[in-house]
């Protein structure tokens, strides 16, 4: 099963965090192997939201994008490599490709793209459920992502600029696209009953991801996996239960397409 997250617009409606609350319920909720990569690790590898406490240059030393960029080169980059190149989680069923030292993993665009999509055919075939970020933008919507992605997950927020500015483009989605409200605040003017109201492409096709403090806290120091574990039982009252009961629904969404695409 693939899913690929998206946003029209940068760092306004979490694409990341939405990503990796999928993909963790997915694993802790539902027994799933999970494989992260963004589209463009050579950005950033997701490690800073993943590992909590070590040093990617010492730790993470031989693994990552430089290995398989170097085995892509020498023709070596298999199954077996690409386990090789890939970090799990400890305890976990989560796994996700670093991009520390991505200095020594210089290519053409030509060469990055195809590392990259290499990447996800052979994640494709190993892990349950595969999990891209795509580059912000419409040019970061690849074609391809689309064609062979079970969902399309569209990540928005409840801000009116971001809003207008996707719906605006009236550009073709896919039957398969579906919509991401992050951050969400119940308080907000932009309940989901108004936003469906404004914007009727979002009716039947929309989950919620509400604002967590402590969930944004464990992103931001690589603590999601303990973060998961902490709260998955939360109990009727407890801290956190709505949103781990929204990241439960968006789960289930993208598992219910597993086998389509």
């Amino acid at each position: 099963m693939r899913a690929v997250f998206w946003s029209c617009v940068p760092g306004q409606t979490g694409v990341t965090a939405g990503m990796l609350a999928a993909g963790f319920a997915a694993a802790l909720f539902f027994g799933q192997s999970v494989y992260f990569q963004r589209a463009d690790p050579w950005s950033d590898g997701l490690e800073e939201e993943l590992i909590s406490g070590r040093t990617a240059r010492e730790e993470l030393k031989g693994v990552g994008l430089p290995a398989a960029c170097k085995a892509m080169r020498a023709g070596t980059l298999n199954t077996e490599m690409f386990h090789n190149c890939a970090v799990n989680l400890p305890g976990s069923r989560i796994a996700f490709l670093p991009g520390s030292l991505r200095e020594e993993a210089t290519g053409t665009k030509e060469e990055k793209n195809r590392l990259s999509e290499k990447l996800v055919r052979l994640a494709s075939s190993e892990y349950d459920v595969t999990l891209i970020e795509a580059r912000t933008g419409w040019d970061g919507l690849k074609e391809a992502w689309i064609k062979e992605a079970d969902w399309v997950v569209v990540c928005l927020s409840q801000n009116r600029r971001v809003l207008d500015r996707y719906f605006a483009e009236k550009r073709e989605m896919p039957k398969n696209c579906r919509y991401l409200i992050g951050m969400y605040r119940p308080e907000s003017d932009m309940t989901l009953k108004n936003l469906a109201r404004l914007y009727p492409e979002l009716g039947g096709k929309v989950c919620l991801l509400p604002w967590c403090t402590q969930y944004q806290d464990a992103c931001s120091r690589g603590d999601t996996l303990r973060f998961f574990r902490q709260y998955a039982k939360t109990g009727k009252g407890e801290p956190n239960r709505e949103f781990i009961r929204e990241c439960r629904r968006l789960s289930e969404m993208i598992l219910s397409g597993k086998g389509r695409g």
